[in-house]
């Protein structure tokens, strides 16, 4: 208890944590090559133990308690070994590694010395030693070779160096206790900010906080205007205060989305809120010097960035958002790394806002939240839709021929050895080249390729013998790329099962070979296995089941299904059933297909989307409108736009337009989601067909797959996937309580199943037989 009789906060931290914080300084160096996987440390750790003496102890669990005026800080850890039969005792830590070990001689590492000096401290406390060795063994994974550094303290020496430590990490401790006290008293305070709910948001703020007191998942579709980020957001934030999480991560995989959640915790921080946020953006987005390597001789900010990070930190402490551009004033104020410091940042918010790959992808995932046990942690996961096919992406990985061809190329005459592996690499890549030629199509396999694994790890084997000399070359980069290429191809097969194939895309001269996650529902999981709770959220959540097998969600997960909050007759849905878009019947209908578009969008003077399922059909039906009607203004996508250019796109469809525009997009694509055109920048949209991707080796994979795990292939491959598509283009068109528009949805499968049951149910559709019906139609709607 403290003085005035209250408390004293209880504080735990590993030593690992402990050295880390306090003893951090130096240079960022992410070229720096050495490092070794938990699993490979591991190994190397069984074998180091085996071969020492009896009386040699391991693996020893130790804890020691400080107490200051404030806190009661327990620090904890594991003792890889200890030699009992010295005197005095020896306590050893094991480090593995892939540097020569003449090399490491050469420097001395304060991290590696922290540690075990941390550790004999605590045992020599406990067993109340005057004197205690400690040891530093270096293991060579590659020749199996150890280097043992010895040394000897006193507990005095161990003492002041023990208490150094803890003094630097309380007094940083000591600010993030005093904030949480305030936050949380923020919290308790906290209520809705506005004077009322919008239809169906109570009932989803609800929901949602009963999912994480009950530790369990939440599938939500709420069309726009429900409010879900505030509805999410909320409760996840008094989850905070009561102890039941520790941090939230909200997950978004567009700016809009970063956008949505920046604007609700500022409102919620405009009544009262105390909570620190983060946005984290991606490396190649906030990097300062984006054309350098991140090395001290190349970037000022990785030169001393370790050195400077603590400071940083305490500084930034002082603000709650941490936006893009705040991460970037705080990072050149402190000359720090902005993407490190952001990662530094991201321990101690309350809040993480960052894109779905930071907490699924197994290459860039966040390990310090969600490696290992995990934690108390919810994620709301916005746009959720978007998770499946992402998450393919994710768990895949291809390589390409003219990619090992290039880097051939770069090291011949360098790197004799890396030269020959890839020379087999090339020429096996030849090989299945010449098969797909002589099968005239792609090939998939459902077996994994053994003999490019075999290959694959000799390239990499070979690649770091180099790589890990650090030196400088004009080669060194584009082998480096290709080196974490081909390990995160091995790291795939090694966990190839079932729910792989093997994919060999062949290209003119060139082949790619792509280990392909058909299902990745059981990674999925893994991952909301390690948090609280997950919330799942977006307009277009339907059919539920299809999400629930897809995401990997347990089987208790709850479903919510709310109704558009927006008065129904301000939306007009008209479906042109008569007219087929299928395939085979394109060129026959192309004409019919342009009448529709016209009579729609020459209903009203105003701003028109026409979305389709493909670049192809869409040039068609423009090639036939351009002639038929030549004075219409129609801007098209371009496949390649860039984001300045996408921006100027959208920026045509103004208020201000006084005559008719029409825009041509595709359907899944930048402008079919997460774009607000509010009020009269959006008059109307057609949707063409009903979005069913392109036939593939993929999707057909996806289908056949589907068909053996629930007979069910071709609407997991392509109808929900489409529709989804189809709702997303849909849902642009009613974006306020204010908006009125309409849409239209032509072919013929609108009017069979399952297509016609996967509508919103608030629709009021109508059938409509050809232009002169539809204009009736819409001349009665737009006269209202």
């Amino acid at each position: 208890m403290k003085e005035n009789g209250t408390k004293k906060q209880n504080l735990g931290i590993s030593v690992r944590e402990l050295v880390a914080y306090a003893l951090r300084s130096g240079d960022l160096d992410t070229t720096q090559f050495g490092t070794v996987s938990p699993t490979d440390a591991i190994a190397a750790h069984t074998i180091v133990q085996n071969v020492r003496p009896s009386g040699y102890r391991r693996e020893i669990p130790i804890h020691h308690q400080v107490e200051t005026d404030d806190f009661v800080l327990e620090v904890s850890g594991r003792i890889d070994g200890l030699f009992t039969q010295t005197d005095p005792a020896i306590v050893e830590e094991i480090k593995t590694t892939r540097e020569d070990l003449a090399t490491i001689s050469q420097r001395e590492d304060p991290y590696h010395w922290g540690q075990v000096k941390t550790y004999a401290y605590m045992y020599a406390r406990e067993h109340d030693l005057d004197r205690i060795g400690v040891q530093l063994t270096y293991f060579q994974r590659e020749h199996g070779t150890m280097k043992e550094v010895r040394r000897s303290y006193t507990a005095a020496e161990l003492s002041i160096f023990f208490n150094d430590l803890v003094k630097a990490y309380l007094e940083w401790a000591g600010m993030v206790v005093r904030w949480r006290e305030v936050r949380d008293a923020s919290i308790r305070n906290l209520t809705f900010p506005f004077e009322s709910y919008r239809a169906g948001q109570e009932q989803m703020l609800q929901e949602v906080g009963m999912i994480i007191e009950q530790q369990s998942q939440l599938l939500v579709q709420a069309p726009t205007g429900i409010g879900k980020t505030m509805a999410v957001l909320l409760p996840s934030i008094h989850a905070i205060a009561g102890k039941q999480v520790s941090q939230s991560f909200y997950l978004t995989a567009r700016t809009t989305g970063r956008q949505a959640a920046e604007t609700t915790l500022n409102i919620l921080r405009s009544t009262g809120l105390k909570l620190k946020s983060l946005s984290l953006t991606a490396k190649e987005k906030i990097c300062f010097n984006p054309d350098r390597l991140c090395h001290p001789e190349e970037c000022a900010y990785a030169r001393g960035h370790f050195s400077r990070v603590n400071a940083a930190l305490k500084d930034a402490f002082m603000q709650d958002s941490f936006t893009r551009d705040t991460i970037i004033t705080l990072a050149k104020k402190h000359r720090v790394c902005p993407f490190e410091f952001a990662l530094d940042l991201s321990m101690w918010v309350d809040c993480v806002v960052c894109d779905y790959n930071y907490v699924f992808d197994p290459g860039v995932f966040l390990r310090r939240f969600f490696e290992g046990s995990g934690g108390e942690y919810v994620l709301l996961i916005d746009e959720a839709h978007n998770l499946v096919d992402r998450a393919r992406e994710m768990y895949s990985a291809a390589l390409t021929r003219l990619e090992i061809q290039r880097v051939r190329n770069a090291v011949k005459g360098h790197l004799g050895g890396v030269h020959r592996i890839l020379g087999r690499v090339n020429a096996w890549m030849i090989e299945q080249r010449t098969r797909c030629e002589e099968a005239r199509n792609p090939i998939a396999e459902r077996e994994p390729p053994a003999e490019l694994y075999t290959l694959l790890r000799d390239f990499t084997k070979a690649a770091e013998k180099w790589l890990i000399k650090n030196k400088p070359a004009r080669f060194r980069e584009p082998l480096l790329d290709l080196y974490f290429d081909a390990r995160t191809f091995l790291k795939t097969f090694d966990r190839y099962d079932d729910n792989y194939a093997t994919c060999y895309l062949n290209d003119q001269r060139d082949i790619t070979v792509r280990l392909f996650c058909i299902d990745p529902s059981r990674y999925l999981r893994e991952t909301l296995e390690r948090c609280r709770s997950a919330v799942f959220f977006s307009g277009t959540m339907k059919p539920m089941h299809y999400f629930i097998e897809s995401i990997g969600c347990d089987d208790t997960a709850a479903t919510l299904t709310l109704p558009s909050p927006f008065p129904n007759h301000n939306l007009c849905t008209l479906v042109a059933s008569r007219v087929s878009t299928l395939y085979k019947h394109r060129e026959r209908t192309k004409i019919a297909v342009a009448q529709m578009i016209y009579s729609f969008v020459e209903a009203k003077k105003g701003n028109f989307l026409v979305f389709f399922p493909s670049y192809k059909y869409m040039k068609m039906i423009h090639d036939v409108i351009h002639i038929q009607r030549p004075d219409l203004t129609i801007l098209v996508q371009d496949a390649g736009m860039s984001e300045h250019e996408r921006e100027q796109f959208l920026a045509r469809f103004c208020t201000s337009n006084d005559a008719l525009l029409v825009g041509f997009a595709v359907m899944g694509g930048v402008f079919a989601e997460s774009i607000d055109l509010i009020g009269d920048r959006l008059t109307g949209a057609v949707i063409v067909g009903v979005g069913l991707p392109g036939i593939s080796l993929e999707r057909e994979l996806i289908r056949m797959y589907f068909d053996d795990v629930n007979n069910c292939g071709y609407a997991f491959a392509y109808q929900f996937p489409g529709m989804i598509r189809v709702l997303q283009a849909a849902g642009r068109v009613i974006r306020s309580e204010t908006d009125r528009g309409a849409v239209l949805m032509i072919g013929t499968r609108f009017a069979g199943e399952p297509y016609r049951s996967l509508l919103p149910e608030d629709w009021q559709t109508r059938d409509v037989e050809n232009g002169n019906v539809m204009r009736e139609i819409l001349n009665e709607f737009w006269g209202r």
